[in-house]
């Protein structure tokens, strides 16, 4: 995150805590967080304690992390008195779609807009919310590697990984079946923003998640 981001969202700490709910916000910041962090900030004693914590995770979550809140902030109603107020502060930029365009102060002064990294950003709020397919994960398990450190961060065992493997002498039907567990065991909250945050954090590439969830969940609305 940009230094000047960071400290604008320093001085608008206090007005932050005021004004966000994280119970309401978390699920719009899933591709912003890793599951181990959404709990360590939903496990503060209060709303306010819980803003602070989310506040410091963002600063650590990449260089279009402040486009990305923006974004988030802009999905619920709630919140667009908070984004318009971010916004008006930022001073000599434009905010489109919380995705700010940068000025080129050089020769012929132009704007562009940033390419920030995929992975949930270009999906619309109902392909997000969807409930994340068999098939979807069957296809994007073709491309995991590492049985271990996805399941890791899928939060199994090493045990119950072990048993994966031993399911099948295939490394794609291992991990399929390890997401079939996970899906059941996640419920309605097995959405495809949910999936997708988790095989960022896995590394996985994420021009074929892209490809997968794109063609899988065509929506409503053309992808970026």
């Amino acid at each position: 995150m940009e230094q000047r981001h960071r400290d604008l969202l320093r001085r608008n700490r206090v007005y932050l805590k005021d004004n966000i709910t994280m119970v309401d916000l978390i699920d719009q910041c899933a591709e912003l967080l890793s599951s181990d962090m959404e709990d360590e900030i939903m496990a503060k004693s209060t709303n306010r304690e819980q803003v602070v914590c989310f506040l410091k995770k963002l600063e650590t979550r990449g260089q279009d992390a402040f486009d990305r809140f923006l974004v988030a902030l802009g999905e619920d109603d709630k919140f667009i008195h908070v984004k318009k107020h971010l916004e008006e502060q930022l001073g000599g930029e434009d905010c489109v779609d919380g995705m700010r365009r940068m000025t080129i102060n050089d020769k012929g002064a132009r704007r562009r807009d940033p390419s920030p990294d995929w992975w949930v950003t270009d999906l619309t709020r109902t392909q997000r919310q969807a409930m994340i397919s068999e098939r979807a994960m069957t296809f994007v398990a073709r491309e995991v590697a590492d049985i271990l450190e996805v399941g890791k961060i899928m939060r199994f065992s090493e045990a119950k990984i072990r048993q994966f493997q031993s399911s099948s002498p295939i490394v794609s039907t291992q991990i399929s079946t390890m997401f079939s567990a996970w899906r059941s065991q996640m419920g309605a909250q097995a959405t495809v923003s949910k999936f997708v945050t988790l095989m960022r954090d896995a590394g996985v590439n994420k021009e074929h998640v892209r490809k997968v969830i794109t063609r899988e969940y065509p929506g409503d609305e053309a992808m970026a």
